[in-house]
């Protein structure tokens, strides 16, 4: 049974350390999880995410995008129905789920595919950065329905965006140390276990079982002279 218990414990110790240790060297000591730059491509005027991406409370968004050809791009964070009321006649990709770290469904609905107005002319961004090259935009997740849209800034068809995302929690990356450190706690403790059985079960060598049988062997006795020895 204490094999048994023993044998659990070093599983379990690696099952908790090791994925804690790969996970906590992705986080970083920023505690951001990023991944990308991933493409994202569609011939309508933009990329929006439905509200229902967007459905965490409390970390930090951090997204960076930049056009494939380096050109001019926006990037806007907005209430659902002012996302919906500007891209929701035209044709564009929308992000219909997100699976982390990425795993993506864009759908592309039917529409118009006139440009639409520039959206720097927009006043109901919530948050947004525009320019030529890679532009970042870091946002504190509230509660509420939001969409994010990527689209050229001009606003033209024909949107190629290569997308980073990440997402930062406060004290991930010593929370998931102190779970690497439970699960190696665990692991020596099984080890611990395992040695110490084996000691017990070798039978220890002394000097009474290395001394020879001082009863198995004696002398012969003098045998009596004869006359013809004399």
């Amino acid at each position: 049974m204490r094999r048994v218990l023993a044998w659990l414990l070093v599983v379990l110790g690696v099952v908790v350390a090791v994925p804690a240790v790969a996970t906590a060297v992705w986080v970083g000591t920023d505690d951001t999880a990023q991944t990308g730059p991933h493409a994202m491509t569609t011939p309508g005027v933009a990329v929006v995410t439905k509200a229902e991406i967007i459905h965490y409370v409390g970390p930090v968004l951090h997204l960076q995008v930049e056009r494939a050809d380096g050109g001019p791009v926006f990037l806007g964070i907005a209430h659902e129905v002012d996302a919906e009321s500007y891209v929701g006649q035209h044709s564009r990709g929308v992000v219909s789920r997100l699976g982390l770290p990425w795993d993506v469904d864009l759908e592309e609905p039917e529409g118009s595919v006139e440009a639409v107005p520039p959206p720097t002319e927009q006043l109901w961004w919530l948050a947004s950065v525009e320019g030529s090259g890679a532009q970042a935009l870091t946002w504190p997740l509230p509660h509420g329905r939001y969409s994010i849209v990527g689209l050229n800034a001009d606003g033209t068809p024909g949107v190629d965006l290569e997308v980073t995302m990440g997402l930062e929690i406060a004290g991930t990356f010593y929370t998931l140390l102190a779970i690497a450190a439970f699960g190696l706690l665990l692991l020596l403790v099984g080890v611990w276990l395992l040695v110490r059985r084996r000691r017990r079960g070798v039978t220890p060598v002394t000097a009474t079982t290395l001394a020879p049988d001082t009863q198995s062997w004696a002398p012969p006795p003098d045998q009596p002279r004869t006359a013809a020895d004399r």
